[in-house]
């Protein structure tokens, strides 16, 4: 099956067709709100807290034979068409990946942002990969998420994890939102890595999994 099929199937038993957009911490009852390096200036340090911690939250998640859906979902207008974007998107592909890129589904759809003073006639492609978690170079793509790889980041990202029933989405290098129909699987993360969640949204992830009193 087509990987953007398989995903919207996906999308549609696990999570009521949550729409893959920002923020999606608060699209979905259930989920956290992570602080990657929203108070480094330097850039050495933050590049280096970014890998840290979105690595040992990915590492708690994900394992070597999860099955993951790699999203990238690219804006396009008159002035700025999907060609600018086509070769990109395929390094960007060929570089995360350890295996043939060649089944990158394709899939044309409304913009997810629409502006009622926008004149502009905006379109949005997402374009999906499934694979096994052991063929994708997720040092990599903290690499090209925080601007240090030769890759450049393009449009918006969403990692799901099929087998654990999560979404990531990582919407720039200050942050990274997580949801789960699996409360077991994010207590597990809240617990090991309270430290980093975000503090403005603490009282509302608290609540989440703190006992009611």
């Amino acid at each position: 099956m087509d990987p953007n099929e398989e995903l919207n199937n996906f999308l549609t038993t696990f999570f009521e067709n949550v729409d893959l957009k920002s923020p999606l911490f608060y699209n979905y009852p259930t989920g956290i709100r992570f602080d990657l390096a929203s108070d480094i200036e330097n850039k050495v340090l933050r590049t280096r807290q970014i890998e840290h911690r979105f690595l040992k939250i990915w590492e708690a998640i994900t394992k070597s034979s999860d099955l993951v859906y790699f999203i990238v979902f690219i804006d396009c207008w008159e002035g700025n068409p999907q060609s600018v974007f086509e070769k990109n998107i395929a390094e960007l592909y060929n570089t995360l990946f350890n295996k043939d890129t060649d089944n990158v589904s394709l899939l044309k759809q409304d913009y997810r942002y629409p502006d009622q003073d926008d004149t502009d006639e905006v379109k949005t492609f997402r374009y999906c990969i499934k694979v096994m978690n052991i063929d994708f170079d997720v040092k990599k793509f903290i690499s090209v998420f925080s601007g240090t790889g030769e890759q450049t980041a393009l449009g918006d990202f969403f990692i799901i994890n099929e087998t654990k029933k999560v979404i990531i989405h990582p919407y720039d290098i200050r942050g990274m939102d997580i949801i789960s129909n699996d409360l077991k699987i994010l207590k597990e993360i809240y617990t090991i890595h309270n430290e980093w969640i975000l503090e403005f949204d603490r009282d509302k992830i608290d609540k989440i999994f703190k006992p009611k009193e």
